[in-house]
């Protein structure tokens, strides 16, 4: 198994494993809370959408620029973290939903580190 692989099994684990955990305490929202949530991070959807899509389509015609695609996911998490933790929403599900972005941003960075280093 290649580097490239190892790091992408890493980073999707992490990933799963933190979805997981946000998943589990997103259940005990009540319904209310849960239209806050939506609400905090529904405009991060299109930015983060149009911000990846742009970054395949220059990494495609310029490859020297994929290494962008790492610091703009941490910092697309990083931004959610922060949107959700100042939303009114529950401590429990704050602390939960940072948790996931410590889990995907450590992913993010062992993935980088076996893959480039």
């Amino acid at each position: 198994m290649d580097r490239s692989t190892v790091g992408f099994v890493v980073f999707v684990v992490s990933v799963f494993v933190g979805r997981a955990i946000a998943n589990n305490a997103q259940q005990k929202l009540a319904t209310e809370e849960k239209a806050v949530l939506l609400d905090s991070v529904s405009g991060l959807r299109i930015y983060s959408f149009g911000a990846m899509l742009a970054l395949g389509i220059a990494a495609s015609v310029r490859p020297k620029l994929g290494w962008l695609v790492v610091p703009v996911i941490a910092g697309m998490i990083l931004i959610s973290c922060v949107r959700v933790s100042r939303a009114a929403l529950p401590r429990n599900y704050r602390r939960a939903y940072g948790f996931n972005c410590a889990i995907c941003l450590a992913g993010i960075a062992a993935a980088t580190a076996i893959v480039w280093w």
